[in-house]
């Protein structure tokens, strides 16, 4: 600003000077500032002036009631200790911006500013006055009122406060390797020590992006949140952030003996993986591929060696990427993939691709365990490699029992634990593949390869094809706009694969089925127009059937009826497993108008001595999904529920939510399922397992 800003008020002890982007006659928005001066050795006090002081007050007067006014922040202050006293002052000149919103315009005179502050010079202390119209007020550009707002001390994202015996401990990311010091000013009075010392720790605490620094804080009292400046002060500079976060429980540190638990809870995790419906099918289909020819102890261990490196390889792609995520200051957990529709329907494109080979419609080499492939399409280590990228992939939607802790210590310490776990969680999904390469002997107790594998193959279709219902149902949630152009793009990809498939004349209208059934499922109900065209897919369908089985007695072939007979029944087994997954994910809650998550709804209910059950679920949270439809939504619980006065809450994670990204956080959870109670007048909430049941809730209510 210009050299004359300092001249609306002068005394020995502070100057004033009053600066305006525009006068008030225009109207609208405009920004006042008002800058004080202290002089010869005098201060004047922050927001919160400490044991002593008076901050600074500025009173717009204006002319109409639909006006208003707002301060945009303060400085940052310094610290001032005259014991027994603490305060937090100002000594050298500072300024306030106030932003204005004027109804009308009106003339500089309409408006007039009271200001009041208090000076002190050692134990003598002065107030002081003055009041002065906008006429008084110097024209200054925009650009230089927004130099003064971009000084002001930002918010500091990466900071976390937490709660522990000793006091209150705030970690900070630190930019240099020393820090010279840190203090934290508090905006609220009566919340810290102020003559507490404040402990600097400067032991590199690797918390998986960044290098922390931890400042020990004495509270006054309970509270659960804290507001106010941190100031940083390095080799180089000194820098304020803004510091508004709530107080959570100090973070899990394992112990050496904790860390090798938590490595075998996600090597018994990614075990657990295998058996998900998504992954057990492309399991399957390689192990079967091994049976396809007479493997030598070499082949199959490159094989496995392969196999296990694609799945460690992406493995370590989704940790960089939520790595990446966090650094940035996104707070993400596992599954956060699936909050994105791209990704949602690049999922579904392959889980139905897959169905599409497992059906026949057309093949992967070194995927299918067609016995009719030669060795050499077989004996590439490359498509074991794929097939490990490929089992991770349709992988990331589900999480396995004891996946949660893991995954929570995995993505909450430094990189070489975060490595350790996400490496285990590899090799379990990985092992059994793995030991069947290593000992290529256990393939004999498999069946002997035949045409049965064939039919395996079209068998394992159905979980396939359940899941891009599943994931239908989730895209729903994110984006409905999306459904119809992708069932779409799916029945053209159908229509290629015919194409391309050399054996044209397969039966495999089961696809059909299959697609008529996911599309009637999400547009039915939705408008007239969309239904008339799935209606008329699904009676293709049932012609296509029809006139196959017609074509079969002309023929009176027995093999072909029999294959027909195989076709129906594959088509009826579809429907039948797909109409159950509908009842599980239906639109309509058995528990009638959950709660959406809320903390202050959940303090609420404590307070009117009801106790709360927190359901942390997803939509693509297969786990939570089962959980929902076997155990919570049971005659029992629901009995239960309303015996005990129990206020349901979900907390739905299908979209990103920071609310509840960052109470998972609170609770040591990176993902989900998870299950929380609270009762009136016990502060330390109730865990349930992932794997729940009915006895575990009834337990925790007695």
């Amino acid at each position: 600003l210009p050299s004359s800003f300092y001249g609306n008020f002068s005394s020995d002890r502070t100057d004033v000077h009053i600066a305006t982007t525009h006068m008030p006659d225009q109207g609208g928005e405009f920004y006042v500032v008002v800058t004080f001066k202290p002089k010869n050795g005098w201060h004047l006090y922050w927001e919160n002036p400490g044991d002593s002081g008076m901050p600074p007050k500025v009173n717009f007067k204006l002319p109409n009631t639909q006006d208003s006014s707002s301060l945009l922040g303060y400085p940052a202050p310094k610290l001032l200790r005259t014991p027994p006293l603490t305060s937090f002052i100002y000594d050298e000149p500072f300024s306030l911006v106030y932003q204005l919103n004027l109804n009308a315009s009106v003339t500089p005179e309409d408006i007039s500013i009271d200001i009041n502050w208090l000076a002190c010079k050692h134990s003598a202390c002065a107030p002081e006055t003055v009041t002065v119209t906008l006429k008084d007020a110097e024209i200054v550009t925009t650009k230089a009122v927004q130099n003064i707002v971009d000084a002001l001390p930002q918010l500091l994202f990466k900071g976390q406060v937490y709660q522990t015996n000793d006091g209150l401990i705030l970690r900070f990311p630190k930019k240099t390797s020393r820090l010279k010091s840190a203090y934290f000013f508090s905006k609220n009075t009566h919340q810290i020590e102020y003559d507490a010392k404040q402990i600097l720790d400067q032991t590199n605490i690797d918390n998986f992006q960044d290098s922390y620094t931890e400042l020990k804080i004495q509270p006054l009292q309970k509270i659960d949140r804290i507001n106010g400046y941190l100031t940083i002060e390095d080799e180089n500079e000194t820098t304020t952030y803004i510091i508004d976060h709530p107080i959570v429980d100090a973070p899990y540190t394992p112990t050496p003996q904790n860390i090798l638990f938590v490595l075998f809870l996600a090597f018994i995790g990614g075990i657990f993986l295998n058996l998900m419906p998504c992954v057990f099918p492309v399991l399957s289909l390689k192990v079967l591929s091994l049976m396809n020819y007479a493997p030598t102890r070499a082949s199959t261990l490159r094989h496995g060696l392969a196999y296990t490196l694609g799945v460690f390889v992406s493995f370590m792609a989704l940790f960089i990427g939520i790595s990446v995520l966090k650094n940035a200051g996104i707070s993400v957990g596992w599954g956060f993939q699936l909050q994105s529709p791209a990704m949602l329907c690049l999922l579904i494109a392959i889980f139905f691709l897959l169905a599409l080979n497992l059906l026949g419609s057309f093949e992967f080499k070194g995927f299918s365990p067609s016995y009719k492939f030669q060795r050499r399409d077989q004996s590439k280590a490359s498509s074991s490699f794929l097939n490990g990228v490929l089992t991770t992939i349709v992988a990331t939607p589900c999480t396995a029992p004891f996946m949660g802790t893991a995954i929570a210590v995995g993505l909450s310490q430094s990189y070489i634990k975060s490595f350790g776990v996400f490496t285990m969680l590899s090799l379990g999904l990985s092992l059994p593949f793995l030991l069947l390469a290593i000992w290529p002997k256990n393939l004999k107790y498999l069946p002997k390869p035949g045409p049965w594998m064939i039919k395996f193959k079209e068998f394992l279709s159905i979980p396939m094809l359940a899941a891009c219902l599943w994931l239908l149902w989730v895209l729903e949630s994110l984006n409905p706009l999306l459904l119809f152009p992708l069932i779409m793009a799916l029945t053209s990809l159908w229509i290629l694969a015919r194409l391309y498939s050399a054996d044209q004349n397969k039966v495999s209208f089961h696809v059909f089925i299959a697609l008529a059934w996911m599309a009637l499922y999400n547009y039915s109900y939705k408008t007239p127009t969309l239904s008339a065209i799935f209606y008329g897919l699904l009676l293709l369908s049932i012609l296509y059937i029809i006139n196959k089985i017609i074509e079969s007695f002309k023929i009176y072939s027995i093999q072909f009826i029999k294959k027909i007979g195989f076709e129906l029944l594959i088509a009826f087994g579809l429907s039948f497993t797909i109409i159950p997954l509908m009842n599980i994910f239906s639109h309509e809650h058995n528990l009638e108008h959950p709660e959406a998550f809320s903390k202050e709804v959940i303090e609420a209910a404590l307070q009117a001595n009801r106790p709360v059950f927190i359901n942390y679920t997803a939509r693509w949270c297969i786990t939570c999904q089962v959980n929902k439809s076997t155990v919570i939504e049971s005659e029992t619980i629901k009995k239960l529920f309303k015996e005990k006065n129990v206020l349901y809450i979900e907390a739905d994670w299908t979209h990103y939510n920071p609310l509840i990204t960052k109470s998972l956080q609170e609770h040591k959870r990176e993902s989900i399922p998870l299950y929380v109670i609270r009762k009136p007048g016990e502060d330390e909430p109730i865990v349930l397992p992932e794997l729940l049941t009915e006895k575990s809730i009834i337990n925790a209510f007695q």
